[in-house]
């Protein structure tokens, strides 16, 4: 059964040097620090993490949060460890979790396991991620429980039936007018350290299989919440394939290719 617990103001996405605690095996971290990328704006100002899913000779899918998705309506990029930069040509946000999937039309070289079963109480949980849009970081911790969390995903102007309780007129008056839009999500918790931007982190198992997907983080507590195993498989085995895909504003279109005279200019202009 879980727990009903209110956050608010928590998610992560606004906002390496790789740090490798002691308790890693060296070559597990290693390659779990190439699965995981960077997921930016265009400007590079705002973003998230996020972990390379699969790659094929063309194509290569990235997994993130909804909310960063939220950043890439016109345009983004994909950032390796290795720094390179691949333009986000699609994505597709999931209708019940804060899941999307990303995809560049590069081979990212890496695929990764999905766990099979989820992790126990008390398992390794290792965070992959790109705190403060740094390269790369890794912090290790526990997976710990399941249990629901409100989080604020976004505000409207206050109405009258916002303020017909003490509690609404409180904050009505606290947040300049503006009463927060929460929602339910399932979560499971983590004690691995994370920060802004860190939305999006694969979180590893003890076997270096992704169990888990980091998206929100409570500035009264040290503990990490996470998008949970069952909530990621059914997006990528099922949901993903009845899901539009969202090409940003800015990706070329083919009858501009076609149409417009000076061809090499605006293809300078639009992937410089």
């Amino acid at each position: 059964m879980s727990k009903l617990n209110l956050i608010l103001a928590i998610t992560l996405a606004t906002l390496g040097l790789i740090a490798i605690n002691s308790m890693s095996s060296l070559p597990q971290t290693v390659y779990e620090v190439q699965q995981s990328v960077m997921v930016v704006s265009n400007s590079k100002t705002s973003g998230g993490s996020g972990v390379v899913i699969s790659s094929t000779q063309e194509t290569s899918t990235v997994l993130t949060n909804g909310h960063v998705c939220n950043l890439l309506a016109n345009g983004g990029l994909v950032i390796s460890a290795d720094l390179s930069e691949h333009r986000v040509a699609n994505y597709r946000k999931s209708e019940q979790y804060d899941l999307c999937l990303i995809e560049v039309q590069e081979n990212l070289h890496i695929n990764t396991a999905i766990a099979p079963t989820s992790p126990i109480v008390g398992e390794r949980a290792t965070v992959v991620g790109h705190p403060l849009l740094l390269p790369t970081m890794v912090t290790e911790g526990y997976f710990s429980y399941k249990l629901t969390i409100m989080v604020e995903v976004g505000s409207h102007p206050c109405t009258d039936f916002d303020k017909h309780t003490a509690r609404g007129v409180w904050i009505c008056a606290s947040n300049g007018g503006m009463m927060p839009d929460v929602k339910a999500f399932e979560s499971i918790m983590t004690s691995a350290l994370i920060e802004p931007g860190s939305s999006g982190s694969p979180v590893f198992n003890s076997r270096g299989e992704l169990a888990a997907l980091i998206f929100a983080g409570d500035r009264n507590s040290p503990y990490s919440y996470a998008v949970p195993l069952e909530a990621i498989q059914f997006f990528l085995f099922s949901e993903v394939k009845l899901l539009s895909k969202t090409v940003p504003e800015n990706m070329l279109d083919a009858s501009s290719i076609i149409t417009n005279q000076n061809i090499d200019n605006q293809i300078k202009r639009i992937f410089k």
